[in-house]
């Protein structure tokens, strides 16, 4: 069986567990348990790209191609502290700078236009996803961007929204009102462009599984990683600049990259298909009761055990020098 075929959409730059999935996503690269074949960046930290590069290049897969997201005019670009942190220490004349890496739609419709049977593993906005959904017929492809994907695509796994709202299950305490109730939020990578993610979700033309907020809070990975490096790698330095503690950060984005690779078996259940439907506020809703091709995973194992699992998979990216 060949390996599965995988783009990682990434905000890398934000939060540190971006580095976490990346790691993760190249040790089973390296092991030949999928094929890593682009990296495509999502947010507006304008060194993320060249941090993304030095974290390939740690190990050995500096050819592995990066494309970003524009910058929207009337954004206000992010710092990204730890990303800056790795760029100036270990950047060098081939660290490529945010304007010479490609444009990440046609950068993914030229991906899909030569791959087929890929997952999308999305852990960031859903700016580049809806921007390929809604791109049209070019010089790359005869196809727009939904034909596109419905001929390369066989998954899209997302991190993002949160249900506890609805099911009541792992809610952030600061988000318990003082009757009990739970509130329902807007999660982040929701956050950073709800028209975006309204869109997608409602036009996905392909099957889609969300690893939502509360999957990943509390399941911490990375500390292996981080120790092992000390903060003379980029991965490493990359976590101890954001301030991961001594068992790493939590697992939102690894989390969503270990079903992206390897599918729900044996950390993860499904639940039914359904459809995620994104309110005008960007609070996520799950509709079981008219059918759909989403669904959500949820832990079949403890976290600790889930997050130890990643870090034992991560860590054979050590071994294998």
């Amino acid at each position: 069986m060949q390996p599965k075929k995988i783009i990682f959409d990434t905000d890398l730059g934000g939060d540190c567990d971006d580095v976490v999935a990346l790691d993760l996503l190249l040790s089973a690269h390296k092991a030949g348990e999928c094929d890593l074949i682009g990296v495509s960046y999502s947010y507006t930290c304008r060194t993320a790209p060249g941090c993304i590069y030095e974290i390939l290049r740690q190990h050995g897969c500096e050819n592995i191609p990066i494309a970003r997201m524009d910058i929207p005019a009337d954004s206000k670009p992010y710092a990204g502290t730890y990303a800056t942190a790795v760029v100036e220490k270990f950047g060098d004349e081939n660290t490529p700078t945010y304007e010479n890496v490609p444009e990440a739609v046609r950068f993914l419709r030229t991906l899909l236009a030569g791959n087929e049977h890929v997952t999308l593993v999305v852990t960031g906005s859903m700016s580049n996803l809806c921007g390929l959904m809604a791109s049209r017929p070019d010089d790359v492809s005869p196809l727009d961007g939904m034909a596109l994907m419905e001929k390369s695509v066989d998954e899209i796994a997302v991190m993002g929204c949160n249900f506890w709202h609805e099911n009541a299950m792992n809610p952030d305490p600061g988000y318990i009102a003082a009757d009990g109730t739970l509130m329902p939020v807007c999660e982040w990578n929701i956050f950073c462009d709800i028209p975006a993610a309204r869109y997608a979700f409602h036009n996905c033309p392909v099957p889609l599984v969300c690893s939502p907020f509360e999957l990943g809070f509390n399941m911490f990975s990375g500390g292996e990683m981080c120790r092992y490096g000390k903060g003379e790698t980029p991965d490493s330095l990359s976590l101890l600049v954001h301030g991961a503690g001594e068992y790493g950060q939590h697992s939102w984005d690894p989390a969503t990259a270990l079903y992206g690779i390897y599918g729900a078996r044996p950390w993860f259940y499904k639940t039914v298909k359904g459809q995620i439907v994104i309110d005008e506020q960007g609070v996520a809703h799950f509709d079981t009761l008219h059918g759909g091709r989403q669904c959500l995973i949820e832990c079949a194992k403890p976290r600790e055990q889930i997050g130890a699992d990643i870090d034992r998979l991560i860590m054979r990216l050590f071994e294998q020098k």
